[in-house]
Formats: C-alpha cells, structure tokens, sequence
C-alpha cells in the first residue's frame, strides 16, 4: 500500500486518490485499512469501486491473495473480466526497466526517463515487439501548462497527479525516438512470470483506483516504479536507497537505472535503440561527396526531384523530411516540410530498386557507465597571494567538463552548486548557483537550431545575478571539439558590476575539447557590456581555463584559471561523484 513512516515515525501511505483506501482512515492507519479490506472483501465482494467500477474484489488482487495466503481462508469468486484481459495482454512476456536519454530541449527531461516493457519477442524492438505493452508513470499536464513556468513550479511542488498508463510500445517509440530524438536503453530483469503477474497486479491496484501527487524531482517516474518493483520482487529494497525527507533530493532516472543493474548483480542483458537523429547521421555518413551535395541541393529546393534515381539521397531525404517533421514545434510545421516528405516519398516509391543495407550504428556508452550525479570537492586555490582551501559541492547533474559516457555530449545541467574557501578559521561562500543550464545544439548540414542558457545565483562578481539568452554552437565532424558563442542579458544586484543600472549584457565565446584518453578542457571568454555605452573597451572582461583528468569512474582532478575583471584565482581540485 505504499506506506512509508513520516518525520514524525507515523505511517502514511504515498497514494492520493481516496478510491486506494477502504476506510476512511487508510491512508494513514494500516491497521484500519487491513480490517475494512478484510470486512469488505468478505460481505460484499462484489460492491463496484474505483474508475472503472469493477468489483472490489477484483480491484485489490494483490490484498486479496495476502489475506488468503496469512488467514487461511478463501473469499468468494467474483468474474474479473476487465482484470482479466488486461493480464492476458502482457501473457509470456519478459520485464525490461527502460532509459529514455535526456531530451535537451525541455528542462523537465533533461534528466531523462525511465518506464517498463513487457515484450514477447527479441530484440525487442523487432517489428513485432512494437505490438507488445509498455507501462509508464507520467505527471498528468497540458499541453498549455508545459510552455510556462507555472508547469515547472507546479511539477517541483507535486501539483499534477501522476498516473500510470499502459501504452502499446510502437506509441513509446514514436515519442521518444522520433519526436524527441531519445536514444533507448533495454535492461531485461530476470523475472520469473509470478515475479511479472505480481508487477501487474500491483500496478492494476493502482492505476485503476488512484493517483500520486507527481513531484519532479523525487516521487516521479522513477520512484514510483521503482516501488512497484520492489513488491514484485521484495528482496530489492530499491526504494530505500531513494527515498528522503531531506530537501533538495531528488530522483534521478540514470541512477535507477545503475541501481537495477546493481540489484541483479550482472544478471541482467542491455540493449540499445538508436534515435531518428542518429539513424538520419548513420544515412547521411554512407553518402558521397557527389551525393551528399545532392542531399544538401535537394534540402534547399526540391526542383527536379521527380528525375532524382540515387536511391540511396532519396532515402536520406526520407529521412531527413521525416526528422524535421517531427522535430517541429508543436505549433507550426512549415509546409515545405510535408511537400518535401510527400515529393520525396512519391519520387521513391516510383523506383523498384531496394534501399542499401546500412551498417549498424554503434551503441555509445551505456548509462550504466555514467558517473554519479552529486559531487564533493576539496582542493586548494590561491587568489590574490593567498592560499585557501576549497570547498565545492552540488546536487546535480552534470557539466561540460565532466565524462561523457552515459550522458548526452554537450550536456550541461547543474543545480545548487556552490564553492567556497576556508582561509585562517574564517569560511567564505564564493558562489551559490541555484540553476545552470546550457542546452546546445550543434549547428549541422541539415539543421540549423539555436543553442540556450539559463543561470542564476550568486557570487563575487555580480552578487546575486540571473543570465539568460540564445547562442550558437558548432562541433568537429568529430565530435570531440565544440565551438559556442552567447549572448545574454545579465540582471546583478551589484551596482559596481552593472554601473548602477541593474542589468548588463554578457557576450561569451567558449571552446570545449575532449581528448581521447580521459581529459577534457574547457576555455571561455567573457565580456561585460553596459548600458548605454554598451562599450567593450572597458575593463570588465574575464577569462576561464579548466581542464579536467578522470582517474576513476567516480573521481576527476580538475585545474582552473581565471581572471574575472582583474583578479586572478588558480584552483586544483579533486572532485569525487557520487
């Protein structure tokens, strides 16, 4: 009954919706809750309850096998016809705990996602496991919520309900490797098929009779499976290494993730679904000098395609006309988008020649290799002839300089991260950055996107400061080399910085290189403008240098320069993530 003790050592179950307690006093008392369950499923087993008004009895399988099995006793059997079907749906079919990659564009899942499949076939995402069944755990919103901030407070402070859901997987596919462009993790959990029946009777319980308050960053899609999974195999306890009173924890899908495998000690198998994005790149990569120019003429004007016979450009087109359609903002589909598609797909279907085998692309590294989320950080630093120690934390998640693997390249989200210094007895809170975020998007033949940032905290310099604004990015064919450029508006509350106005603008240029062997480097400039003169000859500007070695999985040993408007810190770190 998802029951957990509160500060005060009282029980409360985490369940929302009334329709999950047979008395009154459920959610809070287990004893009572036992009682009318018991009462209720033996004199009137039949009542309707729940959304779907389905008998009691065949509402809560999960509490009628318990009272059973500890009571010695056997109730009346009422037809479940609704439970039935459902369960015969998801017959013969293996458990995977799923990891959608981040999706960059959207700062609720920019720390990805995690929902089950339940396939009867391998791989399973054959054409045929499309048809299987998936379930998700999702936070109820509109689609008019979800372009404001309101969308990002209400979720924080549990304002949706959450609800799981079944959903045919083809439909899971759809939206997180075609519209999103989201890679897909597999990780099949070996299940015995009393272990799956206990899952989905579990989860029957409650998406038929209740809700959870959604709360992005702890009770959310990957708590709350989570606890399903550990009443369907009770010697996981995964929940427990999740769950917190303590404020500003949160949940993170990539380390649910790591936590299941971790459970089953290898026992586990991974596989691994490109995205839309990554498929249009495999395509793009097979073409010809000759082709590929053709591909970029036919992007641009579509003149003479119904001439076009290169099987393997039209196919890229496809493809191509197929990203940017999903790609596009909800709101506006540019018509020379679904032209193109149709022209293209017209052209092809004309020609009986076969599309060209493509090779395989190569999973990159699994999530499973990903370093933790949290950090701590010792080290020293010397600013202005002083030696001091520093100190550094911060919640989440991960930064340009940190490894790759695991993550999106070029991924960047940090929150409540500060640094200080411990100088002759005497702390010192240099920074506190609430929210970091730079969102990149790499300027490509086929696509040209504008990257984003948003920060804001405190520190020397600006005092409490709030910066935001769009950029440019590019990267090496490589891509291990990222070249980026933003503009941005600067609110400060110190008048010094801003010359009384309030606000500034910010023009940044920064270059970040990951070497093939584990070190990467990070260098930026910046340069203060301020109002009116908006004049760049003052002495406002600042320079950063870092460079990152990892030792370890979990360990990196960092240096960083800078000189922010005449003062000069050097710093040697070493960070552990955990």
């Amino acid at each position: 009954l998802q029951y957990r003790k509160t500060l005060l050592g009282q029980w409360k179950s985490e369940a929302d919706g009334p329709d999950f307690f047979i008395s009154a006093e459920g959610k809070t008392s287990p004893l009572a809750e036992l009682m009318a369950t018991y009462e209720l499923l033996k004199t009137h087993p039949e009542k309707p309850w729940g959304y779907i008004s389905q008998p009691v009895i065949c509402a809560f399988p999960t509490r009628k096998k318990f009272l059973e099995i500890e009571l010695g006793i056997q109730f009346s059997e009422v037809p479940c016809v609704e439970r039935d079907k459902w369960l015969e749906s998801f017959k013969g079919s293996q458990f995977y705990l799923i990891y959608s990659s981040a999706y960059p564009n959207n700062p609720a899942s920019m720390f990805g996602h995690t929902f089950v499949l339940f396939s009867k076939h391998s791989p399973p995402d054959s054409s045929e496991g499309f048809l299987d069944y998936s379930i998700n755990f999702s936070a109820d919103t509109t689609s008019a919520d979800e372009k404001s901030l309101w969308y990002t407070f209400k979720g924080i402070f549990g304002g949706y309900p959450g609800r799981y859901r079944p959903y045919p997987f083809y439909q899971m596919v759809n939206l997180y490797i075609n519209w999103e462009s989201r890679d897909l993790w597999y990780l099949k959990i070996p299940w015995t098929d009393d272990q799956v029946n206990r899952y989905l009777n579990h989860v029957w319980e409650i998406f038929t009779t209740t809700h959870f308050d959604y709360f992005f960053l702890d009770e959310n899609c990957s708590y709350r499976l989570l606890a399903a999974m550990d009443y369907a195999d009770p010697g996981l306890n995964l929940n427990d290494q999740f769950y917190s009173r303590a404020p500003a924890y949160y949940v993170a899908p990539l380390a649910t993730y790591k936590a299941v495998e971790d459970a089953y000690k290898g026992r586990t198998s991974q596989h691994f679904t490109p995205s839309l994005q990554k498929n249009l790149k495999n395509e793009l990569a097979q073409l010809s000098a000759e082709e590929r120019a053709l591909f970029n003429q036919y992007t641009k004007d579509l003149k003479n395609i119904e001439r076009e016979s290169n099987v393997k450009v039209l196919d890229s087109l496809v493809t191509y006309f197929d990203y940017k359609k999903r790609s596009a903002s909800a709101n506006y589909l540019p018509p020379e988008i679904l032209k193109g598609l149709d022209q293209t797909l017209r052209r092809r279907a004309q020609l009986t020649v076969p599309s060209s085998a493509l090779p395989p692309i190569p999973a990159p590294p699994s999530p499973l290799e990903s370093h933790g989320a949290h950090s701590l950080s010792l080290g020293i630093q010397n600013s202005s002839s002083e030696v001091a120690t520093f100190l550094g934390g911060k919640v989440a998640y991960h930064d340009l300089l940190s490894p790759t693997a695991g993550f999106e390249r070029w991924s960047h989200l940090n929150f409540l991260e500060f640094a200080g210094s411990y100088f002759h007895g005497d702390f010192k809170l240099d920074s506190f950055v609430g929210l970091n975020i730079m969102s990149f998007f790499p300027i490509q033949s086929y696509e040209s996107r504008w990257s984003w940032r948003v920060e804001f905290g405190y520190d020397q310099a600006y005092y409490g400061y709030l910066r935001g604004g769009p950029g440019v990015s590019l990267q090496t064919p490589n891509e291990r080399t990222l070249i980026y450029s933003f503009l941005s508006p600067l609110v400060s509350t110190s008048a010094n910085a801003t010359g009384d106005q309030g606000f500034v603008g910010e023009a940044e240029i920064g270059l970040v290189h990951e070497f093939r062997f584990p070190l990467k480097t990070w260098f930026f400039y910046r340069d203060v403008l301020r109002f009116p003169d908006w004049d760049f000859s003052e002495k406002l500007e600042s320079v950063n240098f870092r460079l990152a070695f990892y030792p370890s999985q979990s360990g990196e040993i960092r240096l960083e320069w800078e000189n922010i408007i005449l003062s000069e810190t050097t710093k040697l770190i070493y960070q552990y993530n955990f």
